[in-house]
């Protein structure tokens, strides 16, 4: 898997962050994570808070990936990618 085709498949406009990702948390965790966003995806996705209103809007498939990359990685792994 590479950053270009993490890209498309999450409709995400960063790749310079997805090439961090990759680089860091390596292809076969990316695909794990990725099969992971696409479920919750098809579930409805997550929701986050607004921080001026109380409404809660959807994050977006990237957001949803990032959202478990930063969850389910080490501290010292987040430092490196960010």
């Amino acid at each position: 898997m590479t950053a270009e085709q993490l890209a498309a498949a999450l409709q995400e406009p960063n790749l310079p962050l997805l090439h961090r990702v990759l680089a860091c948390v390596g292809q076969e965790r990316c695909a794990s994570l990725l099969a992971e966003t696409l479920a919750l995806e098809e579930r409805g996705g997550l929701r986050i808070r607004h921080r001026k209103k109380s409404k809660r809007r959807r994050r977006t498939t990237g957001g949803v990936f990032l959202f478990l990359v930063k969850r389910f990685s080490t501290k010292e792994e987040r430092a490196v990618w960010r």
